[in-house]
């Protein structure tokens, strides 16, 4: 059981330990000063909010296929177009630019003769052995690199923090507000990003263990976005692409930059793992949804999602996408689309609490529109706007595309069914 929980709660940490979730830590810390830590709080209350509605008991599913309680409250296409969107853009292009990060981590901290891409593949090639030995050996391996990047932050902060090593006066910037106040609170709730895991028939309280799971994160995220503040400008913080190597090298020089380059292998390697596991799930219920489970094997089809998704990867970077300037552009409208999955399960959670309750639920109804407003607000609002809504609509017409195919099989398929059971009625 003490094995289940950890594993769980090092997937949900999975994207707030990320390489990226540091850079846009670093960055809202820089550019809101003190000030972020407040509708960072907020964002963390709507996370929980979130966590304790789609985890209601009384939403159990017997059948412990997520997606098809998805498809029956909220329909069948919009389910898989979101499906596809989601998971897709988040397994494929979060890992093509991070690994990639990882890579030049490697090259710069530790052997600067080894090629970049080469560890960037040698990572891949691991999680995907992983993946491939079962799933069980993937689950297994989490908590080592969750666990891994938690320890070496904390070190970090430990020592930031009784560091006495302050800014000069003179080197303490004014705090520079976002556009809107409520803009800090939409990205904090993509810091929290992760808790949405797809599992079947849990035999523990999933709420209670992902609420203290997201608040263990927000407290070990708020101590190291204090400690950066500490020790590093608000200007470099704002605009930096290495926020936590340049704090790491105020904090603790050389060996900090080693720290933390070990913080961001295994907080990569963690992430890459986490979405392997999460898109493969996902996704694999959607086909059992619509193809039935008795299609194809059961190992085969657990194994055949991680090759696909690596295969991509490579492909992408062979591309030249991991150097392309609009690739941090696509990735967080990936975590827009993340958003509108979080939002479209609230929904689907709020209507199956009704037909079951027969109460009132306005205010959850109202409550899951705020993470499509949230991803709409933070798109338009973007500096690379026009890029970020063209890449958004490019995603949905394709995924609407196969989605329509596959709902259109899926008619074919019960009207088949139907018109046999009632011919082989007498």
């Amino acid at each position: 059981m003490t094995r289940s929980f950890l594993t769980t709660a090092c997937l949900a940490l999975s994207w707030m330990l990320s390489p990226d979730a540091l850079i846009m830590l670093g960055n809202s810390v820089g550019r809101g000063g003190m000030m972020f830590f407040a509708p960072f709080a907020i964002g963390l209350i709507f996370s929980a909010l979130a966590i304790y509605l789609t985890n209601h008991p009384v939403l159990a599913t017997s059948t412990g296929n997520s997606f098809t309680h998805l498809a029956t409250e909220t329909g069948l296409l919009p389910a898989i177009i979101l499906t596809l969107a989601s998971r897709l853009c988040l397994v494929l292009l979060l890992p093509t630019g991070m690994l990639v990060t990882a890579g030049f981590t490697f090259n710069e901290t530790f052997i600067y003769w080894f090629p970049n891409f080469a560890f960037s593949f040698l990572l891949l090639g691991i999680i995907l052995t992983l993946h491939l030995a079962g799933d069980s050996i993937a689950l297994a391996a989490q908590p080592f690199f969750i666990g891994l990047t938690i320890c070496c932050l904390l070190l970090l902060c430990l020592v930031g923090l009784f560091n006495p090593q302050e800014l000069p006066p003179n080197q303490i910037t004014p705090v520079n507000e976002f556009s809107l106040p409520i803009l800090p609170v939409f990205t904090a709730l993509i810091l929290f990003l992760g808790y949405d895991r797809q599992e079947s028939s849990p035999s523990f309280d999933k709420r209670s263990l992902y609420i203290w799971t997201i608040i263990a994160g927000f407290m070990l995220l708020a101590c190291w976005g204090f400690v950066s503040l500490k020790h590093v400008p608000q200007t470099t913080l704002a605009d930096s692409t290495i926020p936590y190597i340049i704090s790491a090298r105020e904090v603790l020089g050389q060996p900090g930059r080693i720290i933390m380059g070990v913080a961001i292998i295994s907080g990569t390697c963690g992430l890459v793992n986490g979405l392997f596991l999460l898109a493969g799930r996902s996704l694999q219920q959607m086909v059992d949804h619509v193809f039935h489970p008795s299609v194809g094997s059961s190992a085969l089809r657990q194994r055949i999602f991680p090759v696909l998704f690596s295969l991509f990867i490579g492909i992408f970077w062979k591309a030249g996408l991991a150097g392309s300037e609009n690739l941090d552009i696509y990735i967080y409208g990936s975590l827009l689309f993340w958003l509108l999955m979080i939002g479209m399960q609230c929904f689907a959670a709020t209507r199956k609490l009704q037909k079951q309750q027969g109460t009132s639920t306005l205010y959850w109804y109202l409550f899951s529109a705020l993470f499509p407003i949230a991803a709409i607000l933070l798109a338009c609002l973007n500096v690379h706007a026009a890029t970020l809504v063209v890449f958004c609509f490019a995603v949905l017409c394709v995924s609407s595309t196969v989605s329509t195919g596959l709902f259109w099989y899926d008619r074919k398929t019960n009207d088949k069914t139907i018109q046999n059971s009632l011919g082989e009625k007498p």
